[in-house]
C-alpha cells in the first residue's frame, strides 16, 4: 500500500511500479534518501526519512524537490522485510 501524498492510496505491487514507472518516465532522477529515525518493535520497523529527487532540465535549469517519507516494514515468517506502507508528502 503506498500513498503518494495526492490524498490516493495505491494498493497491489503492479499499481506501485506503474507509479513509480511514471515518474522515471517523467525524467525524475538522481532519488535520495537521508533516514532520521528507524524504530523496531518486534517484527515491526517505523522508518522516517527526508528525500530528494531531481526533474528533467528545463531552460538549463534542473529542479530538485523533496519532503518526508514514512515506511512501515514487516518482518515475515522468512526472515525478510516487507514493506507494509510508504507515504511521503513535498516540501515547499
Amino acid at each position: 500500500m503506498i500513498s503518494p501524498g495526492n490524498g490516493q492510496v495505491l494498493k497491489g505491487q503492479q499499481a506501485i511500479a506503474e507509479l513509480f514507472k511514471g515518474f522515471i518516465d517523467g525524467g525524475v532522477h538522481s532519488h535520495k534518501i537521508s533516514i532520521i529515525e528507524i524504530e523496531r518493535e518486534g517484527n515491526v520497523l517505523y522508518q522516517v526519512s527526508n528525500w530528494q529527487a531531481s526533474g528533467q532540465a528545463q531552460d538549463g535549469v534542473i529542479p530538485t524537490f523533496g519532503g518526508v517519507v514514512t515506511l512501515v516494514s514487516k518482518l515475515n515468517e522468512a526472515g525478510e522485510w516487507k514493506l507494509q506502507v510508504h507515504s511521503w508528502n513535498m516540501g515547499k
